[in-house]
C-alpha cells in the first residue's frame, strides 16, 4: 500500500468518526411501579480506607432512605464495592421490601455474583459468600450493572464518607450532599 492510499483511508475513517453522533451519558432511571431501586457504591484509597454509599428510591425517584459509612482496613477497591452491596442487602431485608433492583457500577462484582460460587477462587470469593446467600434466599432482589453516570448519588455518598471518615443514615429526607443530584434526575 502506498502512503497516499493509507492517508485516504485515514481521512475516510476520521470523517466517519467525526460524523458519528456522540453517545449521550446514561443517567439514573426509575424502576417499575412497586419496585425499589437501591444504588450502591464503594470508594477506596490505597491506604485501606474506604467509603460506602447506598440510596434507595421509589418509582417516582423519591428518596426512601440510605446511608454513607466509612470503612477501614480494606486491601482492594472491590472489597469496598462488596461492603456497599452487603450494607444495601441488609437494608433491603430490614425494610422488608418485596420488589427490589440493586444497581452498582462494579462490573466485576456483578459478574462474580452471577457465576456459580465454585468458579471464584480469587481473593474476593470468600467475601462474596454472604451476598450469594442473601441473593439466593431472596429471589425478589435483582442485581445489575450500571455505568457510574447512572450511580452518581451513591458514588457521592461513598466519596463523602471516605473523605470525611464520617457516617450518615437517613430516612425519606434527602441529605444535602446528594440533593442536587437526586433533583436533577427526577
Amino acid at each position: 500500500m502506498t502512503a497516499s492510499i493509507l492517508h485516504q483511508d485515514f481521512l475516510a475513517a476520521a470523517t466517519t468518526l467525526s460524523s458519528t453522533p456522540a453517545l449521550q451519558p446514561v443517567g439514573w432511571s426509575p424502576p417499575p411501579a412497586d419496585t425499589v431501586t437501591l444504588n450502591v457504591d464503594g470508594s477506596f484509597l490505597s491506604d485501606g480506607g474506604a467509603g460506602i454509599g447506598v440510596v434507595a428510591r421509589d418509582s417516582s425517584g423519591q428518596v426512601l432512605c440510605g446511608l454513607a459509612r466509612h470503612v477501614d482496613n480494606l486491601s482492594e477497591a472491590e472489597f469496598a464495592e462488596h461492603a456497599a452491596l452487603l450494607a444495601g442487602l441488609h437494608l433491603v431485608i430490614d425494610r422488608g421490601w418485596t420488589r427490589v433492583q440493586i444497581e452498582m457500577d462494579s462490573a466485576q462484582t456483578v459478574n462474580r455474583l452471577c457465576r456459580p460460587s465454585s468458579c471464584d477462587l480469587s481473593i474476593f470469593g470468600p467475601s462474596l459468600e454472604p451476598m450469594r446467600a442473601i441473593l439466593s434466599a431472596h429471589p425478589h432482589i435483582r442485581l445489575r450493572y450500571i455505568p457510574r453516570s447512572a450511580n452518581r448519588a451513591a458514588h457521592t455518598l461513598a466519596s463523602w464518607a471516605l473523605s470525611c471518615t464520617c457516617s450518615l443514615s437517613f430516612d425519606s429526607v434527602c441529605p444535602e450532599i446528594i440533593a442536587n443530584i437526586v433533583n436533577s434526575e427526577l
